[in-house]
C-alpha cells in the first residue's frame, strides 16, 4: 500500500485543496451535502473517483471530503453560529456559488442541497437528489434517478431506468425514457415524450401533457390539465374539475372516472372499441353508430364503434362532467 493510500484510508477528514481522488473499490457512496452548490456528474474509467472543488481553508461556503466507512461526504464548512447559519440559509443561487464536479467510474450519488444546479451525462449508477430549490439535468444517464425539488426545474432526457420526480411547483421535462416512472406535481407544468413503462402521476393544479407513451398510465388529477396524446396501452385514473384528454392508438384501454372535469376521448379510425360511458349530470357524445340513453338520473351509453375487430375499450364514469368520444 503507497503511502497516499494510507493516508486516504486513514484519515476521517480531507481537506486537500482543489481535489482529491478516492479509490472506487472502497466507495460505496458519495453524499453531497450543503446549502448551495453547482454539481457536474461526468462519468469516465479508471480506479479512481475524483472529487473536484474542495478547499483547505476550511472557510463557510466552501466544501470538505469526510469519510464515514464506505460513505464518503462532500460537506459544505458552514459557522456554528445560528445566525450566520440562517443568513446563509435565506441566500439564493449566488454568483459564487461553489462549482463541484465528481469525475470518474460512476457510483450512486446522493445531492441534498437548499439550492442547487445539478447536471449529470451518462451517469450509470442510482442519483438521488433533494432540493428546496433549483434545476436538475440528467441526459442519457442508465439507473434509477429520484429527483425531489420542491421549487425548479427538472429534465430528464434519453434515459434507461427508473425516474422518480416529486415537486410542489416545478417544470418537468421527460424525453425518451425506457423504465417505469412516479411524477408528483402540485402546480407547473409537465410534458412528457416517448415514454415507455408503467408511469403513475398525481397532479393538482399542473398542466399536464404527454405524448408517444407506450405501457400503463395511472392518474391522479385535480384542477389541473391532464393530457395524453397517441398513447399505445393503457390508462386508468381520477380528475376531479380538471379536463381530460386523450388521442388513442389501436388497442388502447382506457378507464376514467371525473367529478366535473371535461373527459374527451378520441379513437383511432376503424379501431372499433367497446364503450360503456355514463354521467349523473352531464352530458355524453358519442358516434353516431352508438346510442345514448337519457332518463332523470343519468346519461350511459354502450356499444362498439365501427371497425372489422374490437381493439380497444373505453370505461368513462362522470358526476357532473360532460363525456366526449369521438
Amino acid at each position: 500500500m503507497s503511502a497516499i493510500s494510507f493516508i486516504i484510508i486513514s484519515l476521517t477528514k480531507f481537506v486537500f485543496a482543489g481535489s482529491i481522488s478516492l479509490p472506487v473499490s472502497e466507495v460505496e457512496r458519495v453524499i453531497i451535502r450543503g446549502t448551495e452548490a453547482q454539481v457536474q456528474l461526468v462519468p469516465g474509467s479508471g480506479p479512481n473517483l475524483k472529487v473536484s472543488g474542495i478547499e483547505e481553508t476550511g472557510a463557510n461556503g466552501t466544501y470538505s471530503v469526510v469519510r464515514k466507512g464506505n460513505v464518503f461526504e462532500v460537506v459544505m464548512n458552514s459557522s456554528n453560529d445560528k445566525n450566520s447559519w440562517n443568513d446563509e440559509l435565506r441566500k439564493g443561487l449566488s454568483a459564487k456559488t461553489p462549482k463541484l464536479e465528481i469525475s470518474g467510474t460512476p457510483v450512486p450519488i446522493e445531492i441534498q442541497l437548499r439550492h442547487g444546479a445539478i447536471t449529470a451525462k451518462g451517469w450509470s449508477k442510482d442519483v438521488k437528489i433533494s432540493m428546496v430549490q433549483g434545476r436538475v439535468i440528467c441526459q442519457q444517464c442508465s439507473a434509477a434517478v429520484n429527483a425531489n425539488v420542491q421549487k425548479g426545474s427538472v429534465q430528464v432526457v434519453d434515459h434507461n431506468g427508473r425516474v422518480s420526480v416529486d415537486s410542489y411547483d416545478g417544470q418537468i421535462q421527460l424525453r425518451n425514457i425506457q423504465g417505469d416512472g412516479r411524477v408528483r406535481l402540485f402546480t407547473g407544468r409537465l410534458q412528457g415524450e416517448k415514454l415507455k413503462g408503467f408511469w403513475t402521476f398525481h397532479t393538482q393544479l399542473s398542466q399536464v401533457k404527454l405524448q408517444e407513451v407506450q405501457g400503463s398510465i395511472q392518474f391522479e388529477n385535480g384542477k389541473g390539465s391532464f393530457q395524453v396524446q397517441s398513447l399505445v396501452g393503457r390508462v386508468e385514473g381520477q380528475t376531479q374539475e380538471g379536463p381530460f384528454t386523450a388521442k388513442l392508438a389501436l388497442d388502447a384501454e382506457l378507464e376514467v372516472r371525473s367529478k366535473s372535469g371535461k373527459v374527451q376521448v378520441q379513437l383511432a379510425p376503424g379501431s372499433g372499441a367497446s364503450l360503456n360511458l355514463k354521467t349523473a349530470e352531464g352530458d355524453i357524445q358519442a358516434p353516431n353508430e352508438i346510442k345514448i340513453v337519457r332518463n332523470s338520473a343519468e346519461k350511459s351509453a354502450r356499444g362498439r364503434v365501427r371497425g372489422d375487430a374490437q381493439r380497444g375499450r373505453i370505461f368513462v364514469r362522470a358526476e357532473d362532467a360532460t363525456i366526449s368520444v369521438k
